[in-house]
């Protein structure tokens, strides 16, 4: 499996009347892009902004971020099974613009459900910008507003659904031109004697309302599967959670995995790079984790694999998903490292996941969630106008420009598992 990315680079974002690449700027027909995500007639309206890096301004209710793509050669959807037929992805030639990312936003149907729905914030400046790695990106800003007649699942999946046609629009508008830089992915040859090693990440799945999707299909009944890197990368996976901003796997940093990225860089000559497993957390009975952590066990097994990067997603019981996983690897004689964030409290002094196990070590840390940011006052507030439930408080509300103790867990992507963030732990 081949895949080219032919990459765009994106500086700067201004509104303009027309669509077009100028050199790194991208200039954006706001009335034609607000108008093309109001022909779903699920969404009632759409506001179209932009920020950019260190600018005084913050993005409140952030659902998901987008890497703009276009699928070129074969034609079809960027996001199989989300704006078009599931294709397989990983193949072929996709233009993608670097640099920038569709951010979407606003107030989920749902939200004032808090094991639903938490606040997720980007600052573009100060302490908040400083942790969170889509501050240092040119962000378009598409804040939605489903019909609120609609049930909660519609209302939610034309939010998702407007943020993939925005990103498939911008890069097709551009994709056809001469890309700034042009890159081979694929599987070669390893070294002999190379270590030969894989990449398990989990998936969300909660409730009604949160999944992550597989080719546009809910990964909620998903037995462990095997993907190909280049699928990882070019749009098979894409996000539908809304908890523990910090930590929630994104569509960007599924399109820009830096995990994924980091054993591809290293196959050939240092590892013998055998594909990703993809498996569902979160099972709520014990039966289907311990099911769900042996089938994993057994593919990486199938796949000759002697060690494992074990990448965690959500929250809470999703830790024994991870601790059951490790030890059905070690049974198998595969040794394991796992991605993991903490919660140390606001000193980092503290450690309370739900579950240990040694089998899990090395970790490695994504940083903590549990420490306070002291925000400063901006003068953009995008997405919404006030922040909601800072700190767990369900029913707090404040102004959404002011300054004040931000948790990390309310940063987007703060200490996401896929190896993009700024945050990390050491020993002491």
């Amino acid at each position: 499996m081949e895949l080219d990315f032919d990459s765009f680079a994106v500086d700067r974002i201004v509104l303009d009347t027309a669509t077009r690449l100028e050199g790194r700027t991208l200039r954006v027909d706001r009335s034609a892009l607000e108008n093309h995500a109001r022909e779903d007639p699920r969404v009632a309206d759409v506001e179209i902004d932009a920020v950019l890096p260190g600018d005084s301004a913050r993005i409140l209710h952030v659902v998901d971020a987008i890497e703009p793509r276009a699928r070129l050669e074969p034609r079809g959807p960027a996001f199989p099974g989300v704006t078009g037929v599931p294709i397989m992805a990983g193949q072929g030639r996709t233009a993608r613009l670097t640099g920038m990312a569709v951010v979407l936003a606003g107030l989920p149907p749902g939200a004032e459900n808090p094991s639903f729905w938490q606040e997720s914030i980007i600052d573009m400046t100060g302490a908040g910008a400083q942790v969170c790695p889509l501050s240092s990106v040119a962000n378009l800003v598409l804040t939605v507003r489903p019909d609120p007649r609609l049930p909660d699942v519609e209302g939610v999946a034309a939010m998702r659904l407007a943020g993939f046609r925005v990103a498939e629009y911008l890069a097709a508008a551009v994709g056809d031109g001469a890309p700034a830089s042009r890159e081979r992915l694929a599987l070669g040859p390893a070294a002999a004697g190379s270590p030969r090693v894989a990449a398990v990440l989990h998936l969300e799945s909660w409730g009604t309302l949160q999944h992550t999707f597989l080719y546009g299909h809910r990964v909620d009944g998903l037995l462990p599967t095997l993907l190909h890197p280049n699928e990882v990368l070019d749009g098979a996976l894409t996000a539908g959670s809304h908890h523990l901003p910090a930590i929630r796997n994104c569509t960007y940093f599924f399109q820009n995995h830096g995990l994924v990225r980091e054993l591809l860089r290293r196959h050939g000559a240092a590892i013998d790079f055998a594909g990703v497993v993809v498996a569902r957390a979160m099972w709520a009975a014990d039966e289907d984790k311990r099911r769900a952590a042996a089938f994993t066990a057994k593919l990486l097994g199938q796949l000759g694999v002697v060690g494992a990067v074990l990448g965690f997603a959500h929250g809470g019981h999703a830790v024994t998903d991870t601790a059951l996983t490790a030890e059905a690897c070690q049974r198998a004689g595969i040794a394991v490292a796992t991605v993991m964030f903490e919660m140390s409290g606001e000193d980092g002094t503290d450690f309370s996941l739900v579950q240990r196990v040694p089998s899990a070590e090395p970790l490695v840390s994504t940083g903590n969630i549990d420490a306070l940011l002291p925000v400063s006052r901006v003068d953009r507030v995008l997405g919404g106008s006030e922040v909601l439930g800072v700190g767990g408080h369900a029913s707090s509300r404040q102004e959404g420009a002011a300054a004040f103790l931000l948790p990390v867990r309310h940063v987007f992507a703060a200490s996401i598992p896929s190896g993009n963030g700024r945050l990390a732990g050491a020993a002491g």
